[in-house]
């Protein structure tokens, strides 16, 4: 069994802990968030230069053709 004194170091340190992940993984979350903005963002930026690659092709084909 443990001691009023010993109980009580034990429950603040364990406080201490909780606090410490709960503050890991709100980083962690806020993290996550910005990469999926990014993400979504890069696939709004991506999407002209895959047209663009399509019409490079098509004129490539069209030199080859003639």
């Amino acid at each position: 069994n443990l001691t009023g004194e010993q109980l009580l170091a034990y429950l603040k340190a364990k406080i201490e802990a909780a606090r410490t992940v709960k503050d890991l993984l709100d980083r962690e979350k806020e993290v996550t968030e910005r990469l999926k903005a990014g993400a979504e963002e890069k696939v709004n930026v991506m999407k002209p230069k895959m047209k663009e690659a399509e019409k490079t092709m098509e004129l490539k084909e069209e030199l080859t053709s003639s």
